[in-house]
C-alpha cells in the first residue's frame, strides 16, 4: 500500500499475454465466500493516458494501445500516470514488468520474473 496509487507487476507470461491478446487480468479470493478483487488491464485503442476504474469488485486499469505495444515489445520497464481525480487528489498508476528479487526468500518462486538488472554487480 502506498497512498492514493495502484501497482500492477506483471509477469513475462503475463506480459506476453498482454502483448498478444490486448488484455490480462489476475484476482485475490478472500475466502470464505467473502468475495474477489479482480485486476485486469487492457489496451485500448481509445484511451489517450492509462485511466483506472472501480467497479463490482474489479480493477480495471485501460492503456492506450500504442503505449502497451511500445512497452511490451521493448525493454521498457514500466507504464506510468497521474490520473486527476478533482482539483486536488491524484491517482498513481504504474504497471510494471516484475523483476526477480534480489534477495531470495523462502517460498517466493521468481521463476517467471525478469532477471534483475542489478542481480549481476551485487553478486
Amino acid at each position: 500500500m502506498y497512498g492514493n496509487s495502484i501497482r500492477l507487476r506483471l509477469s513475462r507470461t503475463d506480459v506476453a499475454e498482454f502483448g498478444r491478446a490486448g488484455s490480462v487480468e489476475s484476482a485475490t479470493d478472500f475466502g470464505n465466500g467473502s468475495g474477489r478483487l479482480v485486476y485486469r488491464l487492457l489496451s485500448d485503442e481509445k484511451a489517450v493516458q492509462p485511466v483506472a476504474t472501480f467497479a463490482g469488485g474489479e480493477i480495471f486499469i485501460r492503456l492506450p494501445r500504442d503505449a502497451a505495444a511500445r512497452w511490451t515489445g521493448s525493454d521498457e520497464v514500466s507504464v506510468e500516470a497521474d490520473q486527476h481525480l478533482n482539483d486536488r487528489d491524484v491517482l498513481k498508476i504504474i504497471v510494471e514488468k516484475d523483476f526477480a528479487c534480489l534477495n531470495k526468500r523462502p517460498g517466493n518462486d521468481d521463476v517467471d520474473a525478469y532477471p534483475h538488472p542489478l542481480a549481476d554487480k551485487l553478486f
